[in-house]
């Protein structure tokens, strides 16, 4: 017996997914569910505890904290609520059409509610009095809203699809211009198509068509706003596809998944990913697709509407420029700091993140990881793994599996699946256990299982010339 590789930790255990690549393309991971790479190692993803139920598949939510309180304001089907950690889901606002999606800009103890459909609302933070439209509004829809500054603005409105409208200085109730106030307009002319997405970078808003995007900021005094520096290659295909953080936008699209100061842009799903965003990903629902910052995981996270229906997740830690993939039901997050965890809701659930959960709200959080088709240096000849040695944690029911192919692009079959130990003799009689390629997964099915790998090592032999 001899050691056909070690896995230590670092840069190449911790590497990231690439489902978009086929064969021995993938540096070691060719594909995962529902796990974080961390640590120079790679672990099963945190759970989710069960929070509220929800009326409705929620499309929008906002955190902040008013009235010496943590709140997350949530919208879905014609309902706008708020969440407290004491209370729980309160009902504060509904509208006429179920579609659209929601937004919430906070606003001391009020809140601006907008479902795209209807004419904005505002709650005024009393739970007996439901948010109502705004007296004297110029306009009855709007793509987006956003705060900036003592102002809030609403884009792409029924006056037009390149507009941008706010309300009077430090005035939320005050939106029609007139000679006495300060509420003005501003059509974005170099902008290409209606606006899609507004987010803030620094200390202007990013606005986003679904072909370019450029900076909308203050030029000069209190009121006077310019639309400068457009550029191709970077859109938006929904209210949210775009992430804000920091100084840099991440966005995905059916084309690319980007990273952009709105200066200069590049692509980040190539090669990892690229192909598989556009076998499983549904674009006809592109409105769907909604991006939000992991902040406990490093990540970028996207909920995209998969092809088979429901959704599946995407991650993008930005510091290593890796991947990883989800598929846990969630439609919609929202980062942590008002609340101690990130906030997340499926389509009846609201829930949150919780490192000292296993399980997915009650059910089983199943995950997977699997290497590409590892040959160990050597095409030529058959391999028999023989030992695997693992370091790290595992509680609960996780597997091991190897599988063995004659070429890289086959589909194995499991020669070994046995519960994961710290020592795994893996050498089996009367099963086929050797091949020119080895592949390797760990996975998990069942409620209370939890594992993190930090290095491993294989051990086996070359058995023969391969034919």
């Amino acid at each position: 017996m001899q050691k056909l590789a070690e896995l230590t930790s670092g840069d190449m255990l911790s590497s990231g997914v690439y489902p978009g690549l086929t064969e021995t393309a993938p540096p070691l991971w060719a594909d995962g569910e529902n796990i974080i790479f961390d640590n120079g190692g790679v672990r099963k993803n945190y759970g989710l505890l069960g929070l509220a139920n929800l009326g409705a598949s929620p499309t929008g939510m906002t955190s902040t904290f008013a009235a010496s309180e943590a709140r997350a304001y949530i919208g879905g089907g014609t309902d706008a609520q708020v969440y407290r950690s004491g209370s729980g889901l309160t009902t504060i606002g509904s509208f006429a059409s179920l579609a659209g999606s929601f937004q919430f800009v906070p606003w001391d103890e009020w809140v601006l509610i907008n479902n795209k459909s209807d004419p904005l609302k505002l709650w005024k933070g009393v739970d007996a009095t439901p948010a109502a439209v705004i007296a004297g509004i110029p306009f009855s829809r709007a793509a987006c809203i956003f705060g900036m500054g003592l102002r809030a603005f609403a884009a792409g409105t029924s006056n037009g699809g390149n507009l941008v409208e706010w309300c009077s200085f430090n005035n939320i109730e005050d939106w029609a211009p007139t000679l006495l106030n300060s509420a003005g307009s501003l059509p974005l002319r170099a902008l290409v198509g209606d606006i899609v997405s507004c987010q803030p970078i620094g200390d202007s808003m990013g606005i986003y068509s679904n072909y370019n995007a450029g900076i909308f900021t203050q030029i000069s005094g209190v009121g006077a706003y310019g639309f400068r520096r457009p550029i191709r290659g970077v859109s938006a295909v929904s209210q949210n596809s775009v992430v804000a953080f920091g100084d840099r936008h991440f966005g995905i699209t059916p084309d690319n998944a980007f990273v952009t100061d709105l200066v200069s842009a590049q692509n980040i799903d190539e090669p990892a990913v690229r192909n598989w965003i556009r076998d499983n990903i549904d674009w006809s629902r592109a409105a769907e697709v909604y991006g939000w910052p992991d902040r406990a995981n490093s990540l970028i996270r996207w909920s995209l509407p998969a092809n088979v229906g429901g959704s599946l997740g995407l991650g993008f830690r930005y510091d290593k420029g890796s991947w990883t993939r989800f598929n846990d039901d969630v439609v919609i997050g929202e980062q942590s700091g008002v609340f101690q965890h990130m906030m997340l809701a499926k389509a009846s659930r609201l829930l949150r993140q919780d490192k000292a959960q296993f399980d997915n709200d009650g059910s089983a959080l199943t995950s997977f990881l699997q290497t590409k088709p590892l040959d160990f240096g050597s095409r030529k000849m058959l391999k028999r793994v023989q030992r695997v040695d693992f370091d790290g944690t595992i509680a609960g029911n996780v597997r091991l599996k190897i599988g063995y192919t004659e070429t890289p692009n086959e589909t194995p079959t499991w020669a070994y699946d046995q519960p994961l130990e710290y020592q795994n003799g893996t050498d089996i009689e009367s099963t086929q256990c050797e091949g020119t390629f080895v592949h390797i997964r760990i996975e998990n099915e069942d409620s209370g299982a939890n594992w993190k790998l930090t290095s491993a090592v294989i051990w086996g032999k070359e058995t023969a010339n391969a034919t």
